[in-house]
């Protein structure tokens, strides 16, 4: 647990469609690949419902154009880590996200990133 009582652990829920209505209210979300393991993740659309997300660190997780899309419609994140998701280009959605304070996205494959 942090210190604020919340609970810190790995959004499992992200694989089950039918389970993001029960994890609306999340906060922060955080998933790891393990090293070694080729783990690739579908965000899905009904992650727009997350009003209140701030924190979203995927790390060792390959991500589609269309997850990135999808997870951009929170726009209520501050905090953004895609480190090791074999990314090759950031949709223009990345704009969205007006209140961004920090992105991390080391050791991905970026060349560019939206204008």
């Amino acid at each position: 647990k942090r210190a604020n009582g919340a609970e810190d652990h790995e959004s499992t829920f992200l694989f089950d469609r039918k389970q993001y209505a029960d994890h609306t209210d999340a906060e922060h979300i955080k998933l790891t690949g393990k090293q070694g393991e080729d783990h690739s993740l579908t965000i899905f659309n009904e992650i727009g419902q997350f009003k209140r997300l701030k924190t979203v660190t995927i790390i060792g997780v390959k991500l589609e154009d269309s997850s990135l899309t999808n997870l951009f419609q929170c726009t209520s994140i501050h905090s953004l880590q895609l480190s090791n998701c074999q990314l090759a280009s950031l949709p223009r959605s990345l704009g969205n996200l007006k209140d961004l304070e920090i992105l991390d996205l080391s050791h991905n494959n970026l060349t560019t990133l939206p204008a």
